[in-house]
């Protein structure tokens, strides 16, 4: 009979322990500053994209034959790494 009150018991304890650390997951996700970095994260791959897309249009717009140029072609298979997949 004790040791089935000290299980439960400790169950119980086990439980308590684990909405806490639960409740401090969501409190940390839900931070402001969090909140704020991720924001700054979205806004910095939107710019990087931007970029991307605009040095892939000056590379195909010179009519540069990218493909037989490894150099070229490295930057232009580079350029088309999506950033919200990294």
């Amino acid at each position: 009979l004790e040791l089935k009150q000290a299980s439960e018991s400790k169950l119980l304890e086990i439980q308590t322990e684990k909405n806490k650390q639960k409740d401090d997951l969501a409190l940390m996700e839900n931070s402001d500053k969090i909140k704020a970095i991720k924001q700054n994260l979205q806004m910095e791959i939107q710019i990087t994209t931007v970029i991307q897309h605009m040095f892939q249009n000056l590379i195909l717009g010179s009519k540069a034959n990218w493909a037989e140029d490894s150099a070229l072609k490295e930057i232009v298979l580079q350029l088309e790494k999506n950033l919200t997949m990294m």
